[in-house]
């Protein structure tokens, strides 16, 4: 296992991109350590009901913009986002640059597919737990994956990902997925699937464990998860770190998830084949960090997963 902040899985920066100065990323980065303190300051709990009314919400309203503006083709498709057009100030394996939205999209496409094809076939059955809009299938696709799967707890997402599939003629498995309720029949179905996560265990504070229980008793042949770790940050060191940091807590998103699997691992429960930062992101601050782990045998963990140690404040 590596947690070393190196450049993992490259993929060159496009042409189109163009590296920010240090004062100029310090700057961006100061706003953003404002932004984030003048939250913190009207800081909520961020409880499982405030995560899917608020994501209810945004998929239905992004989708909406979505089909208006629809893609002719797969190679379109990863380009789209909520972003628009708009230039963004971006992290790209680990350096600062100002990049158009479908650029940098269209490039973060390009590093999921260069991660999952440094691990598994293009044939190997790939499922996302909260799949959202669709947009990491769309990239996988893009890649050549074959066997792709997507289940999120919000209508709107089930209902969005279902027609994407259908415009694009991909033969997706779509439906409803909530790590905190699971279903036993789709437990039985992910058994031996590759399952990943995008920045959805990092709306679960004060549920991780449980989070957890529920992969582990899906008997995956792995996992990914794609999220936030504090435990990558230097927020006493780096201006980006301490605003990163800071949104983590002042939206209440996770803070255990890598010790919480690393308990796990040291029990012999699962095993941790991986964890490190990525180093990318559409605004300078907020990467995420790949943490792949496979569970030990099939069974309830829950008694052991709750062992982990839950923190506020990072």
């Amino acid at each position: 296992m590596s947690d070393e902040t190196t450049v993992p899985y490259p993929v060159a920066p496009p042409a189109e991109a163009v590296q920010l100065p240090r004062w100029r990323r310090n700057a961006v980065c100061a706003g953003q350590v404002l932004g984030e303190t003048a939250r913190l300051a009207r800081w909520r709990s961020r409880a499982p009901e405030r995560s899917l009314r608020e994501y209810e919400a945004r998929w239905s309203a992004q989708w909406a913009k979505l089909r208006r503006q629809p893609a002719s083709d797969l190679a379109t498709a990863v380009t789209m986002s909520s972003y628009g057009s708009r230039p963004l100030n971006a992290l790209l394996e680990f350096v600062p640059y100002e990049i158009s939205a479908p650029a940098f999209f269209r490039w973060r496409a390009a590093k999921l597919g260069r991660i999952f094809g440094a691990h598994y076939a293009t044939s190997t059955p790939i499922a996302e737990i909260g799949c959202g809009l669709g947009k990491n299938l769309l990239a996988l696709a893009y890649a050549g994956f074959t066997d792709l799967a997507g289940f999120d707890p919000t209508e709107s997402a089930v209902r969005a990902v279902t027609e994407e599939a259908a415009y694009f003629g991909q033969p997706w498995r779509v439906g409803h997925g909530n790590l905190l309720d699971p279903d036993p029949g789709l437990l039985d179905w992910l058994s031996g699937r590759v399952l990943f996560t995008n920045h959805v265990i990092e709306q679960l504070p004060r549920h991780v464990p449980q989070a957890l229980d529920w992969l582990c008793r899906a008997a995956p042949a792995e996992v990914l998860h794609f999220e936030p770790c504090v435990e990558f940050l230097r927020p006493a060191r780096d201006l980006g770190d301490l605003a990163g940091w800071l949104h983590v807590v002042s939206a209440d998103y996770q803070r255990s998830l890598l010790g919480c699997l690393r308990t796990l691992a040291a029990d012999g429960q699962v095993e941790l084949l991986e964890a490190r930062s990525l180093g990318y992101s559409p605004r300078l601050t907020h990467a995420p960090a790949l943490i792949r782990w496979r569970p030990r045998g099939r069974g309830n963990y829950e008694g052991r997963v709750r062992k982990c140690r839950l923190t506020r404040a990072g």
